[in-house]
């Protein structure tokens, strides 16, 4: 089940990664990713915890 639940997040992520023209943008959301070092993390979160960061 938790593979599963991997799988889901990095199809999420994977998503997010299409949506994203900004290459910056997409640069720091995988180093940031990296950063968390797991794959527990919320896509949304990050997601504006680079906005924000960009701002």
């Amino acid at each position: 089940q938790l593979q599963q639940l991997e799988q889901e997040e990095e199809k999420q992520y994977n998503l997010l990664e299409q949506a994203l023209d900004d290459d910056t943008i997409l640069q720091q959301l995988k180093e940031y990713r990296q950063k968390t070092n797991s794959m527990n993390y919320d896509i949304k979160e990050e997601y504006v915890h680079i906005h924000q960061e960009k701002q």
